[in-house]
């Protein structure tokens, strides 16, 4: 099991799948996830891939005779996504479900909600695809707007052509994301500041 950094500060957990677990339509749950997983067999149930649609897979917990806990009847998945031996799965724990997609996957839906939110044209805009990228990357409205705030910051911004001088226009030049997520971060600091006494 690896804990990536995405470029969005989002760590999420991956796990390597191995061909005999291909070979077998299974998927290994390594010990330091089984937290999040029942403690006892039973069938749950799993978003795969992109698809909202959730899967129902048995689910074998650890035992002292297996040597690890495991989710089966990921053969379908495997093949439609052609997953192979050495490839990254993205799980992620939502309450009484668990998704699981490949790491390109999860990188495509997080930058396709990213996109959204560079170009949101207004506030409403913005908070859809904060919103977006919180279940996507199964965190909070608020972890999500504040790391796409980090996210915007170091970015890398072209030095403006200041070669022609552009007319001041009334109204906002502060793109809608931008000014949503800085009221997302104003809110979260008078909040500190304010349990501070």
């Amino acid at each position: 099991m690896n804990i990536t950094e995405s470029a969005a500060p989002f760590a999420y957990k991956t796990i390597r799948v191995t061909q005999g677990r291909i070979d077998k339509g299974l998927l290994a749950i390594p010990r330091t996830l089984l937290g999040y997983f029942p403690n006892s067999g039973r069938l749950v149930d799993v978003l795969l891939g992109p698809d909202e649609t959730p899967a129902t897979n048995p689910f074998t917990p650890y035992s002292a005779s297996s040597r690890e806990a495991r989710i089966g009847s990921m053969g379908q998945f495997y093949r439609q996504f052609g997953v192979r031996a050495g490839d990254e799965l993205v799980v992620q724990s939502l309450g009484d479900r668990y998704r699981i997609m490949t790491e390109s996957q999860f990188k495509a839906l997080l930058s396709s909600a990213e996109r959204g939110l560079d170009g949101a044209q207004d506030e409403a805009d913005a908070e859809a695809s904060i919103c977006e990228i919180a279940r996507i990357s199964s965190t909070r409205f608020h972890n999500a707007a504040l790391s796409e705030f980090y996210r915007l910051s170091q970015a890398k911004v072209d030095a403006p052509n200041r070669r022609h001088a552009v007319a001041p226009t009334a109204g906002e030049s502060v793109p809608a994301a931008l000014r949503k997520l800085l009221g997302v971060v104003y809110r979260a600091s008078v909040r500190l500041r304010a349990s501070d006494f």
